[in-house]
């Protein structure tokens, strides 16, 4: 088996609209020795790209070393995806990469025509998230790694902190390079000290395995976070959602003789409520679990024993028309939130899981798109049927070679730039007026801090040369 631990570093902290301006990964075996040379990059911004300043002063990278190299943002994806598929098959492991790396992945992957977003999930490869994994260790095991708290006086699940906390030194705050080094210190440490969490997280990394171990299990151990604290719930496995294929497991807390005869209107407002006594489990999204006997470590399953969660289980098992009672309740809600949920309005980049992905006709027309040359690219952007890919290779012709489009189409999509970032509404993406404020609320809360102001001014030329740059394109 193999491990690669990998990290993006952005402008911003928006998966749809944020840029990666650096990327690691490194390779290591199960003994955690490197076994190939890393990955180690950082790119441009993309031209009419506004950063986040507050993101920026947290990375470290300055706009200087940005406008300085010599890779572009399409270069340092193409770059990734090669050593990853070199790489491959692999565990990739990432912290919070469930929620944010591994999404920026996809979509960076999608957004420049590559025909497969899952890299680190087909292919063999699987997806491990250390962020979940400590915070289960915390729960199952919580003398078995130290921790620092937060100003709220609860554990700090940061990279950093735990790292601190532990004795890794994290040299650079948020290289994406260092971040790779401390996250596979930290799942080396956590192989050791709590190496059954360890390998339970291994047998979920992909959502099929995890749905056939899960499965195996019937009643387990499952962990949520919320409330700035990790939970466990002992369940048993009830469904999947019929539109998702979420799992969905009933958390035996609660009898389940008291719904089974319920009518189907009383028991759709009872699950509505709070507590919960369904727990979702997102399997493509690498859900720590534990085997049920850990139940017993939390109050209310222990007051309740071992024997009396087995028989509410097995009351769930003798009853299949609750389940599929329950499977209709989800269905009709979900029907019900995508009524409310309009795509209209929606840019393209917002619309990566609504209107499906490449059928295998795109596919081949992007692979194609980057193989051909760039007096060429154009032309083959045109057979695309779906209009989303057709504005992304014009966007990627933009970023990456301008002189490959006509005069009159690069017009229209610098003016459709310049009318975007220079919005004065609040948008889902970074403007020119918000990343303005930024700049000025950064120096009110870094007045005495030399570097960070120093930062900032670089940080704010750079703005005011973007904002004239695209007024004159409103201008035409």
């Amino acid at each position: 088996m193999h491990y690669v631990v990998f990290d993006y570093e952005t402008d911003g902290l928006s998966v749809n609209h944020s840029q990666p301006i650096s990327c690691a990964g490194i390779i290591f075996n199960d003994n955690w020795q490197i076994l190939d040379d890393p990955l180690n990059l950082t790119c441009r911004l993309k031209p009419g790209q506004v950063v986040s300043p507050e993101a920026l002063l947290v990375n470290n990278i300055s706009i200087e070393t940005l406008q300085k190299t010599n890779l572009s943002y399409g270069g340092m994806i193409e770059e990734m995806k090669k050593k990853f598929d070199k790489w491959s098959p692999a565990v990739f492991i990432s912290f919070n990469g469930c929620s944010f790396d591994r999404e920026l992945q996809r979509r960076a992957l999608w957004k420049n025509l590559y025909d497969n977003p899952y890299l680190t999930e087909f292919n063999g490869n699987s997806h491990f998230d250390l962020l979940g994994v400590a915070r289960a260790v915390n729960l199952f095991f919580p003398n078995a790694i130290k921790y620092k708290m937060n100003e709220k006086n609860n554990i700090s699940f940061k990279l950093q902190d735990l790292c601190v906390a532990n004795g890794i030194i994290n040299t650079i705050q948020h290289s994406a390079y260092e971040d790779c080094l401390a996250t596979a210190e930290l799942a080396k440490l956590i192989q050791k000290k709590a190496p059954e969490v360890f390998k339970s997280a291994l047998e979920t990394t992909s959502k099929s395995g995890a749905n056939s171990y899960l499965q195996k299990l019937d009643v387990f151990c499952t962990t949520e976070y919320y409330s700035q604290k990790p939970h466990a719930f002992c369940v048993k496995f009830l469904t999947y959602h019929p539109k998702y294929q979420w799992m969905q497991a009933w958390d035996l807390k609660n009898h389940p003789s008291d719904y089974i005869k319920m009518p189907y209107q009383q028991l759709k407002e009872e699950l509505r409520k709070s507590p919960k006594k369904i727990r979702q489990i997102k399997t493509n999204k690498h859900p720590i679990v534990m085997t049920k006997e850990y139940a017993l470590q939390f109050e209310s399953y222990a007051q309740l024993g071992m024997t009396k969660l087995m028989e509410r289980a097995k009351i769930i098992e003798e009853n299949p028309d609750f389940a599929e009672k329950v499977s209709q309740i989800l269905l009709e809600e979900a029907n019900e939130k995508e009524a409310l949920d309009s795509p209209i309005g929606l840019l393209p980049e917002d619309t990566m899981y609504l209107h499906g992905f490449a059928n295998d006709d795109e596919k081949k027309i992007m692979n194609e798109f980057h193989k051909v040359d760039w007096s060429e690219k154009l032309k083959v952007a045109e057979k695309f049927k779906d209009e989303r890919y057709k504005y992304f290779a014009e966007l990627y012709l933009y970023n990456e070679n301008p002189t490959a489009l006509p005069e009159t189409l690069y017009k229209k999509i610098h003016k459709s730039i310049a009318d975007k970032i220079l919005s004065t509404d609040e948008q889902k993406y970074q403007t020119i007026p918000n990343a303005m404020k930024e700049i000025d609320d950064a120096r009110a809360k870094y007045e005495n801090d030399k570097e960070k102001l120093k930062i900032l001014e670089e940080i704010n030329a750079y703005i005011i040369n973007m904002e004239k740059i695209y007024l004159n394109a409103q201008k035409g």
